[in-house]
């Protein structure tokens, strides 16, 4: 879990209050929790790995995670995505 301490050292020129920063930690703690979830459903299955546009591997549990998390952080915060 990100602490709140931890984000308000590297956030003071971004002039973000303690609300603020909660709510990036609790938004960034349901990202890692969804995309968790997501993966664990490809845990030791076969699944294929493709090549994204630059050849560098990816994965339908990738593509899938990701999905996850963009729709939590459109919901959030609709400008950011």
């Amino acid at each position: 879990m990100i602490s709140n301490s931890i984000l308000s050292n590297h956030t003071d020129s971004l002039s973000l209050n303690d609300a603020e920063l909660d709510r990036f930690a609790e938004v960034g703690n349901r990202l890692a929790d969804a995309a968790g979830d997501v993966i664990r459903q490809y845990f030791r299955k076969k699944f294929d790995i493709l090549d994204k546009e630059d050849l560098s591997p990816v994965t339908i549990a990738d593509q899938a995670a990701e999905e996850s998390m963009v729709s939590i952080i459109f919901e959030n915060f609709p400008s950011h995505a």
